[in-house]
């Protein structure tokens, strides 16, 4: 499978930021509560929203210090 859609997730301990894009363009971008709740809805609003295949989404991030 070849992904077209890129993530970056900038980690914080009570909060991450994201910016979803594609080849050519920003998608979305915003910030999430890092609590599991809400990383659930946030994820079920990438689907029904953006109607994006989150499996087929290359996830970036940096590992904590």
């Amino acid at each position: 499978m070849v992904s077209k859609l890129f993530m970056g997730c900038d980690i914080a301990q009570d909060t991450f930021n994201y910016c979803l894009r594609d080849q050519s363009q920003v998608i979305c971008q915003g910030e999430v509560s890092n609590s599991t709740k809400a990383i659930q809805k946030w994820l079920k609003e990438l689907k029904q929203v953006y109607q994006v295949d989150v499996a087929s989404v290359i996830f970036c991030m940096e590992t904590p210090d």
